[in-house]
């Protein structure tokens, strides 16, 4: 049995440092990234999700982005967000997170569109110990 794909598709989950429509309706998603390196924790970050969708029938729909640990425990969420495509036009969503990531560890940013999870990416958050200046003596 061929299974019936979900309507929008979510063609674009990216992780960066901005992502905006410019005045003629241009998208720039500037700085993409897949890992955060620090060197304590907790550590506060903040980053753009940006979200593109396409669809084959026009519908409205509604998304919500989620942010959980290695054990899928839910550190932040946002809000559901109502949006439309077309036949012909999609739909971009740029979110702002900004959170405390409690320890090094991987994460994962979750897109779900009308209660159903459809597409996921990894974020992977290292410690790096910063290097002691040559003059400094223990």
């Amino acid at each position: 049995m061929a299974e019936i794909p979900l309507e929008p598709r979510v063609v674009a989950l990216l992780l960066a440092e901005d992502a905006f429509h410019d005045d003629r309706g241009r998208t720039h998603v500037h700085g993409i990234f897949d890992s955060i390196t620090a060197s304590k924790f907790p550590m506060f970050t903040s980053f753009k999700v940006f979200v593109a969708f396409k669809g084959t029938k026009s519908g409205i729909y509604q998304s919500m982005i989620r942010l959980v640990d290695s054990l899928d425990n839910k550190l932040a969420e946002t809000e559901l967000i109502t949006f439309e495509v077309t036949e012909f036009k999609g739909h971009n969503l740029f979110i702002n997170l900004k959170i405390d990531l409690p320890s090094p560890q991987l994460y994962n940013i979750k897109v779900f569109v009308d209660g159903i999870e459809r597409l996921e990416v990894p974020l992977l958050v290292r410690q790096h110990k910063a290097a002691l200046p040559p003059w400094f003596k223990i």
